[in-house]
This record gives structure tokens, C-alpha cells and sequence, in this order.
């Protein structure tokens, strides 16, 4: 077993632990555990891997968005193998860039999308424009009397 093998391992065992009691978690494990089996099993041959992974991607299209972001990921590695194959790559530099991909998918299978997403809504909070009217608290300087300044909005009178 080579040292990104049994990194990989640790890592999907912190991920899977920590994602145990989230929506549709059985299922994820459960493709992650089977495809790294398989992964480990096919090595060799890396379009096999890639036909593995495409069926990994398509049986967490069944699960919820978590697992079809997984899933999604698995699809972005299919054309790393065959373009890989295509440029006579070694299984060692195709297997250096899908390491990177795995990784990805560990993060969101262990929930850290979680906590990308919360700075994400954070920093748009703390920072919106000062022309936006909801971070002014709705202040009518800051929402119509620009629009009404301008001409845009027209009463009729009669």
C-alpha cells in the first residue's frame, strides 16, 4: 500500500465520521467505501478506475445535494483518465491530479462546505454596497429618492 493510499483511508475515515449523522450519509459511505475498493483493485488499468467512478457518480445522483456535489466531482475525474490515456500520461501524474480531486470530494463528504458557505454569507453581509437600501435598513435616502431624482418613475396626477 502506497503512503497516499492509506492517507486517503485516514481521511475518508475522519470525513465519513464526521458526516455520520447528516442526510443520506448511509449512502455516500457507501460509495466512497466501494469505490475506494475498487479504486485500490484497479489501479493498473486507470480507464477502469474511471468506469468505476462513473458508476459511483451515477448511483449518488440518487442522494441529496451533498452527494450530488460527490458525484459531481467523480464526473470531473472521468475525462482526467481519458485524456490521460490519450496523452500516454503514467498512471503515477493521473493519479496525482484524481489525489486532488479525491481530497475535494473528502471535504465535502466531512462537511466543510458548511463552513465555506457561512464566511461566504458572512462577508456578504459585511460587506454590501453602501447603495443597497437593505444594508441601510430600508433608509428612503438610500433606496427611492435616488430612482425618484432621476426621473424613472412617473406619477400621473388627474
Amino acid at each position: 500500500m502506497h503512503w497516499t493510499q492509506a492517507l486517503y483511508i485516514g481521511l475518508l475515515c475522519v470525513a465519513l465520521a464526521c458526516s455520520w449523522r447528516q442526510p443520506w450519509s448511509a449512502l455516500i459511505a457507501a460509495v466512497m467505501v466501494g469505490n475506494l475498493v475498487a479504486t485500490m483493485t484497479l489501479a493498473p488499468d486507470p480507464i477502469a478506475v474511471g468506469i468505476a467512478d462513473a458508476v459511483s457518480a451515477a448511483i449518488l445522483l440518487l442522494g441529496n445535494t451533498r452527494a450530488r456535489t460527490v458525484a459531481m466531482l467523480f464526473s470531473v475525474m472521468i475525462p482526467v483518465y481519458v485524456s490521460a490515456d490519450w496523452l500516454l500520461w503514467p498512471n503515477y501524474a493521473t493519479y496525482a491530479i484524481i489525489d486532488l480531486i479525491a481530497y475535494l470530494q473528502l471535504g465535502i463528504v466531512g462537511g466543510l462546505d458548511r463552513g465555506i458557505g457561512r464566511i461566504c454569507r458572512a462577508a456578504a453581509r459585511r460587506w454590501r454596497g453602501l447603495a443597497d437600501p437593505a444594508s441601510q435598513g430600508g433608509h428612503a435616502a438610500f433606496g427611492v429618492a435616488p430612482i425618484l431624482a432621476k426621473g424613472e418613475v412617473t406619477h400621473e396626477r388627474g
